[in-house]
């Protein structure tokens, strides 16, 4: 069961059941919420295709939308690495400030596997010997294939194969 407040919050939670509306404007908040450019909302119309680089033109403010923003705004959060490597797809990069630089990082540390030697047995070895256990009596060519004949219908078919013992 979740702790009691004690009285003197709860009279402290109290609201006026109705609202003064005698403040001044300026105090009250506005009915639309807004949020700062610097969490991402942006107040430039959505654009149907991006600039070329994503880079802002000349005299228009930088866009707070889009992946030249989204990096930016992930710069500030991410911590600064120098010299560490980072290995990915076989290539190997040194962390330079927020830029990583090609290196060739030689990894001599590494275990190498080492190549075992192949032993050479005999089928003696394993209890099995090269003698033929078949013996061949005779090779001879199959006999020549008999010709097929037509038949007109399905009487006779049937008279053909009862003919051939095949029913």
């Amino acid at each position: 069961m979740a702790p009691r407040l004690p009285p003197s919050c709860l009279q402290a939670l109290r609201l006026p059941a109705r609202p003064s509306l005698s403040l001044p404007s300026r105090l009250l908040l506005p009915r639309t919420s807004q949020r700062g450019i610097t969490a991402g909302w942006s107040t430039l119309p959505h654009r149907s295709k991006p600039t070329r680089f994503n880079q802002p033109s000349a005299g228009l403010p930088v866009p707070t939308a889009g992946p030249a923003a989204a990096l930016a705004r992930r710069e500030l959060t991410t911590p600064l690495r120098t010299g560490v490597l980072a290995i990915k797809k076989g290539m190997t990069s040194v962390f330079v400030g927020k830029k990583r630089v090609p290196a060739t990082v030689l990894q001599l540390d590494q275990v190498q596997a080492k190549k075992k030697p192949l032993e050479k047995k005999k089928l003696a070895d394993y209890g099995l010997t090269t003698e033929a256990r078949l013996k061949v009596l005779k090779v001879t060519e199959p006999a020549p294939r008999q010709g097929g004949g037509k038949v007109e219908d399905v009487d006779g078919l049937v008279a053909k194969l009862k003919e051939l013992g095949a029913i």
